[in-house]
Formats: structure tokens, sequence, C-alpha cells
């Protein structure tokens, strides 16, 4: 609950967004304004980046029921930033008006995108802490979102070959086995293995109905998204299934001819969640044709990935314009750090900046109803990884 002497207490993002990349930048600033001097021991802010998941499983074993909780968590970086104050405990006074801490953060690189699901989520997250001596702590938090493009290499020829298989049906009938009902020939064509959301995954089936007595009825195809998690006590992988997008096309079919089916991919977390060892994301297409009786559908399932194109850059000339795909190169981290309490949970070096990024200084307005108001100096913070490893890489070396 917040004090009637604290007026505003909120962290202000130049991205209104809240959304970044790996490697990026985040500037804001803190804005607290008091009617009266505050005591305190420190204003902090705790940038923190992890995965977490969780589930619990009820067994009987004969004696009775009991409960196993499943846990794991890893932590992809986790920095506090004393903005106010010190850490040795020693408490001061915060003069009235409204003051502004500006701040600058610097994102690793490797780090997952945002995720959320129930049994698991990556989440990242800025929290302001005011300290205060002999009483309960005020605290607020803003989540950001981070958003690690997955390029596809549609240059890998060999990866993205698609798909072409066939399967051969027999019939019968459905009491008198011996009597045969005829066969169907079918083949099932998929171009390629790469897709990006908002793209067309189009499958082409060649039929060749020998059969009198048996018709194709419907084509269906399917989007299936599987998710694994891994629990690290006890160590165990849950396993879930979602269809997220389904299509059909209805009959009637011709004997002997070539149907199209397209689906179009929703906005769904890429594949793999790189960067993330506890969570796991595969995508398969499933395509099924249904005949006519009593018969039962043929089904195939094909493997496929969901990515994000590679950015386009355009350079003018005259009136015209050419497009190019920009480059992915790997771009070293901004070493801009502050030391972190608990560094043993860290799998990873942290160094001192030589070089400060710059930051034009902010205008604080001065208001009628609080005429004080007090500019601070810039903080920044952020790491450099020694290793541009991700955790999964990591969790493998050290073993």
């Amino acid at each position: 609950m917040m004090s009637g002497s604290i007026k505003i207490f909120e962290i202000h993002l130049d991205n209104p967004t809240a959304t970044y990349a790996s490697g990026e930048i985040i500037i804001g600033k803190l804005i607290i304004k008091l009617d009266r001097v505050i005591s305190l021991r420190a204003l902090k802010l705790k940038f923190k980046g992890s995965c977490k998941v969780h589930w619990t499983e009820t067994r009987n074993d004969g004696r009775g029921s009991r409960t196993i909780s499943y846990d794991g968590e890893e932590i992809y970086f986790r920095n506090d930033l004393c903005l106010f104050g010190s850490e040795d405990g020693s408490i001061i006074e915060m003069a009235a008006g409204l003051h502004t801490f500006p701040f600058i953060y610097n994102l690793p690189h490797g780090i997952p995108s945002n995720f959320e699901h129930r049994l698991g989520k990556v989440q990242y997250s800025i929290k302001a802490i005011f300290d205060r001596p002999w009483k309960s702590d005020y605290k607020i938090s803003k989540q950001i979102t981070i958003n690690a493009p997955w390029y596809l290499d549609s240059s890998n020829d060999r990866q993205n070959i698609g798909f072409d298989e066939d399967s051969f049906l027999s019939f019968h009938h459905f009491y008198l086995p011996c009597i045969s009902q005829g066969n169907m020939a079918l083949r099932f064509r998929v171009p390629r293995t790469f897709f990006a959301c908002n793209e067309e995954i189009e499958a082409t089936i060649n039929i060749y109905n020998l059969s009198d007595s048996v018709d194709v009825t419907k084509i269906e195809m399917t989007l299936r998204q599987k998710l694994e998690f891994i629990s690290k006590s006890p160590s165990i992988i849950k396993k879930e299934v979602i269809d997220v997008q389904s299509v059909e096309k209805l009959g009637p079919f011709p004997k002997e001819g070539e149907v199209k089916i397209k689906l179009r991919v929703p906005s769904v977390p890429f594949s793999f969640l790189t960067y993330c060892s506890l969570i796991n994301i595969n995508y398969r297409i499933i395509i099924s044709v249904h005949v006519s009786g009593w018969h039962c559908p043929t089904t195939k399932h094909f493997d496929v990935v969901i990515g994000s194109k590679p950015p386009l850059a355009t350079i003018p000339i005259g009136r015209s314009s050419i497009s190019y795909p920009i480059p992915n190169y790997s771009a070293p981290s901004a070493p801009m750090v502050m030391p972190v309490e608990d560094s043993d949970e860290f799998d990873r070096e942290i160094q001192i900046p030589s070089v400060n990024l710059p930051y034009p200084p902010a205008i604080c307005h001065n208001t009628s109803e609080f005429p004080y108001s007090h500019q601070h100096s810039y903080r920044n913070i952020g790491f450099n990884y020694s290793q541009s490893t991700s955790p999964r890489e990591n969790s493998k070396e050290r073993k």
C-alpha cells in the first residue's frame, strides 16, 4: 500500500511498447513525487530475466495419496542498481518535490523470447524498491517483452526440401472382409519445411481412386504444437500437445486428380525457444484423408519449423529502391555493468565497463504544487557474457 506522502512512484521507459531485442539498451527513468521529507535506506532497481517451470502430480501408493512437486528455474540475468542512498543500511532523507532518476540498462545477448503457459514461463521485469527503515518497503514492477527472432535460413536447401510421401490403400467389405472394394493411391506433398508466422502452408494431395464404392469425403490439415517442460527437481520431462490451427476441405473429390489445401500459420512462439533449456517447442502438420463407409482415415505427419524472415533493408536509387537481406552478424553486448549481490548463482562472468554509452540530459518541469524538482544523474548497468553460449549449451559443458 502506497503512503500518503508518496504521490507518484512510477517507472517510465523511452520505448512505449516495452518490447526489446536481446542485446538492446533499455533507457528509462524512475519518477517519485513526495509531499514531505521521507527517510529511507536506499532506492533500488532490480532487473531480472528468468524461466520457471512448475507443476504438481498426485500419486496413490497404496498407503494414501501424495503430491509431488516438479520445479525448474534458470536465470538469464539479475542485476541491482542503487539509484539513491547506499547498500550499507545507513538512513538518509529524500527531500520533498519531484525526483527523476534516469537509468540505462544493457540487455545481454543470447536470451529467449517471452513465453507464457500454465506449466512454465519466460518473463522479464524491472522492479523499483523504496527501502524504508523499520517499515514495509514500497515496490512497483514493470514487465518488459523480449522479442528474440529466430531467422529461417531459406538458402539451406538440405533442410528446407519439404515432403513427398505415398500411401496405398486396399478396401474390403466391413462384414465380409474377403470381398474387395478396390484400391486407392494417395500422394502427399509439402514443398518446404520452414515457415514464418502469417505465411501459408500449402499441401498437395494427388488422388488415384480405383474403387467404385469408396470415395474421398474430406481432407483435413492441422498445425500441432508440441511442448516439453523440463523439471530439474526431480528430473523429468512433461509433454503437452496443442492443435493451434486447423482447416478442412469437403468433397466431392475427383476419382483421379490433384487437391490443394492451405493453412495460414498464426502468431505462435518460434520453434525450439532458443536459449531456453527448460522449455522446448516443436511443430508438426497433420494431413488426414477421410473416405466414405467404415474405413479409417489415412493420416500423415510432417515436422515443420516456425521462425521469422530475415529483415530487408531498402536503399533508394532515384525513384526505385532495392531490397536485400541484412546479414545477421553477432554483435557484442555493450559492457556496462554493476556487481550483483547473488553472484554465485550466475554461470557467466560479469565485467566492469571501460566505456559508458552517452545519453542526452532529460528535462524536468517543475509543478506549481511541488515547486522543488530534483534531476538526478544517470545510472547505467549491464553485463557481457564471457561465453556466447546458451544456457542449454552451458549446462552441457558443466556436465
